[in-house]
């Protein structure tokens, strides 16, 4: 049962801590030299390598959806990840769930995304870009240690906090995704 809902709380505190990740992703992509600034950001780019190596071919709307989903997935799935493992750490929260997300940056970044060419290796990115998506993972790590503490209840509020006053989290991804 505890492993069951360390792993619960893990997945819901990764996918909401994906939203203060993207707002700062976006937020330092402004900070990029202008030819930087037109590349897609990686969950988009991400999104559309895989869907041309599955032979998928969707329109714009359905294409940016996928990346919605797959970048919340993602961090749900690192969230449940960190939720199953963190407690064999005895670090603060603040302390180890930055040092995590650097680690997803590091193994997605570095190992799997370049296996599987979805992305090139990071060692082949520009310095900036790299600056851009290691800060944003430390946010997002941030972030994690913050709901990784509360009850999944409380987690579910605060993702609706911040959906809510405008549909803030909508406007992001629309301006995220383009």
């Amino acid at each position: 049962m505890f492993e069951n809902s360390q792993l619960v709380r893990g997945a819901m505190a990764g996918a909401v801590a994906t939203v203060p990740m993207t707002m700062a992703m976006t937020r330092l992509r402004e900070e990029l030299p202008e030819w930087q600034r037109q590349q897609p950001l990686p969950p988009v780019e991400i999104t559309a390598r895989a869907e041309n190596r599955v032979g998928v071919n969707w329109d714009q709307e359905t294409h940016k959806a996928a990346a919605v989903v797959a970048h919340f997935g993602y961090g749900a799935l690192c969230g449940a990840l960190y939720g199953l493992l963190a407690k064999r750490f005895h670090q603060r929260e603040e302390v180890k769930a930055p040092v995590f997300a650097l680690g997803v940056w590091a193994i997605s970044y570095l190992g799997w995304l370049p296996a599987l060419r979805l992305m090139p290796n990071a060692k082949n990115l520009p310095r900036e870009r790299n600056t851009m998506m290691i800060l944003s993972h430390i946010v997002w790590g941030l972030a994690l240690s913050r709901f990784i503490k509360q009850e999944p209840k409380k987690i579910i509020r605060e993702a609706m906090k911040g959906a809510s006053g405008g549909q803030k989290s909508a406007k992001l991804a629309r301006r995220v995704l383009g």
